[in-house]
């Protein structure tokens, strides 16, 4: 059983090292500078970048007065409250597929663990029943002849 798992692993190793070679093989190209955009700045050049955007919520309304400035004001408003409840809810979504997870990993954990105790119990009530004089600490019995042997 082991030497055919070993032999799958080997197996598999070697596939993904021959689907590797190809891109190992390939050399990185040499960076290169990057272009200017029609404004003529390129963006490796900090001195010619564009001034940063304020951070208010309310840029896009600049240069609005009056009725049309409220409106404005009251529809990025809206737009944020949107954008964080849509957070919130994507962020409620993580939270519950994460505790879904983990119930079904304690679960396995759980079976597992008295699967494991069924295993021993079926054991020791087998070598008890066969032999009588069983050990369950050393998993041995004593035979006739008064020697301890390992239970099978």
């Amino acid at each position: 059983m082991s030497c055919k798992i070993l032999r799958t692993a080997l197996a598999g190793a070697l596939c993904l090292s021959l689907a590797g070679a190809p891109v190992l093989a390939r050399q990185p190209e040499a960076p290169q500078a990057p272009e200017a955009n029609e404004r003529g700045w390129r963006p490796d050049r900090w001195e010619d970048r564009p001034p940063p955007r304020p951070s208010s919520p309310y840029w896009e309304c600049r240069g609005l007065y009056g009725r049309e400035k409220e409106r404005c004001e009251r529809r990025v408003e809206r737009d944020r409250h949107d954008r964080e409840d849509d957070r919130r809810e994507k962020d409620r979504k993580k939270g519950v597929a994460a505790g879904v997870v983990g119930t079904l990993v304690v679960g396995a954990v759980i079976a597992a663990i008295a699967a494991d105790a069924k295993k021993k119990k079926e054991r020791r009530e087998y070598c008890e029943r066969e032999y009588g004089n069983y050990d369950e600490r050393s998993d041995s019995y004593r035979a006739s002849d008064g020697r301890w042997y390992p239970c099978r």
